[in-house]
């Protein structure tokens, strides 16, 4: 069965897409950015900065990548590649323990069904398996995916982008685990996310 809809809730994930890159977005030089178009909210006006801006879900990713990946070589070049990875995976571990879910109350299968909306324009999928303690999908294309590798970045973007799903599941909930052997980042075929009720 195929779908496009994304099943689990983003997390970290959807965070760090939504907050974008400051620094990339500034130097576009986009009339659209500045411009005020007030709209009103009941007596209030919007606020310019609440003005909507069209655009791509993949022109969107690249703003927000390209400053980073760029950043990101730059800093290799001072640290070396290794230790930047290392950085990189490490910072992302330590939000997602600082982040950690403990609600009792906590729904596997609310979870499960978040983020459908986010992620059905940001990769192709297909389920392969869903019940009410798993969870797996195969993932084919995925933007993050391509806009790394466009920019000969996929070792960064392992690191950033898909190491930290490890950790994601857990900040989630301590009671998933997410089990994968294989991601397009790392030159594979697919990404085989396989999530994991363990309550």
């Amino acid at each position: 069965m195929k779908t496009n809809n994304a099943l689990y809730y983003p997390g970290r994930r959807q965070f760090l897409s939504s907050i974008g890159s400051l620094c990339g977005i500034s130097g576009l030089g986009c009339g659209a950015l500045f411009g005020s178009t007030p709209s009103s909210r009941g007596n209030q006006e919007k606020h310019k900065f609440e003005t909507e801006w069209g655009h791509t879900f993949e022109q969107a990713f690249r703003w927000k990548y390209e400053y980073f990946i760029a950043l990101m070589k730059q800093f290799s070049e001072y640290l070396g590649k290794d230790r930047l990875l290392e950085i990189i995976r490490n910072a992302g571990d330590e939000i997602s323990r600082r982040n950690a879910n403990n609600d009792p109350n906590f729904s596997f299968d609310e979870w499960l069904k978040g983020g459908q909306t986010y992620f059905k324009n940001m990769m192709t999928r297909e389920v392969i398996e869903r019940t009410d303690r798993v969870c797996e999908i195969k993932v084919s294309e995925c933007l993050w995916y391509k806009i790394f590798k466009g920019y000969d970045a996929t070792d960064i973007g392992y690191a950033y982008v898909c190491y930290n799903d490890f950790a994601a599941a857990r900040e989630a909930h301590p009671k998933i685990k997410l089990e994968r052997t294989k991601t397009l980042m790392q030159g594979h075929e697919c990404c085989n996310h396989r999530w994991i009720w363990q309550g």
